[in-house]
């Protein structure tokens, strides 16, 4: 759920609101044993705006840390509850 929360506030940050990737995404890396040990963040940007991006995905990180709106919960869970109904 979490992976789904942050890659959803990603793509409205780095795709929707601000053009800069079609698919911008976050992986979650764990360590056997020990859950999610670090995250990685991606986008295929211009050169040119690879510090924009990098200081967008920070705001992100840091914002996160303050929760998710229940609209964003609930078009989350919609979301999973589709996936697994369609196998």
């Amino acid at each position: 759920m979490f992976q789904r929360l942050l890659n959803e506030r990603i793509f409205k940050t780095i795709r929707s609101d601000n053009s800069l990737d079609y698919n911008p995404h976050a992986y979650g890396f764990a360590d056997e044993g020990n859950g999610i040990a670090a995250w990685s963040f991606f986008a295929n940007v211009d050169p040119d705006d690879e510090e924009r991006a990098a200081k967008l995905f920070e705001t992100v990180a840091n914002d996160i840390l303050n929760g998710f709106e229940k609209t964003e919960r609930d078009q989350v869970v919609a979301q999973l509850k589709s996936d697994l109904a369609l196998g």
